[in-house]
């Protein structure tokens, strides 16, 4: 990277809560989920809670494996051209969408692409992890610092290019 991004340089400002991120997000990178599929469900948390800063910066790191503009783009609605990616982007968007709160249908379709409970398990903290930098960079207004993406992928009106 090179570069440290303006999300850790704010962050860094809060030790313990560096130290917590870091951790959560470390313990769950261990987990069976690969980089790519990390970042798709970074870019469809994000879109979903309208984070123009995650969405940007998930895009830029979903690109270094291999992700195209227009799987960025089906990242943010939840969908991919793959199947697995696809069920691993619908629950994690459900689980975003409804607070948890998901149906029996969302882990019909889930385990009709085969992810395990452990891959549900592990999508849910991602969820969770996301959530929590989408509040925090909108909360302290992160200076986006990767480039930007257009609004059509977050939904958003007041997100400007």
């Amino acid at each position: 990277m090179g570069r440290v991004p303006n999300f850790f340089k704010t962050l860094a400002k809060a030790p313990a809560a560096l130290r917590a991120s870091v951790a959560y997000y470390s313990s769950l990178a261990d987990g069976v989920l690969n980089e790519k599929e990390r970042e798709a469900i970074a870019i469809a948390v994000s879109a979903v809670n309208a984070c123009k800063y995650c969405v940007s910066a998930h895009a830029s790191r979903a690109m270094d494996f291999g992700a195209t503009p227009e799987d960025i783009a089906d990242f943010a609605e939840g969908r991919a051209a793959d199947p697995r990616m696809g069920g691993i982007l619908m629950f994690a968007r459900a689980v975003a969408l409804t607070n948890g709160k998901v149906g029996e249908g969302d882990f019909w379709a889930a385990n009709a692409v085969g992810l395990s409970e452990n891959e549900l398990i592990e999508i849910i903290g991602w969820v969770g992890f996301f959530t929590f930098a989408n509040m925090f960079a909108d909360a302290l207004d992160i200076d986006v610092d990767y480039p930007a993406f257009h609004k059509a992928l977050i939904g958003a009106e007041s997100f400007e290019l």
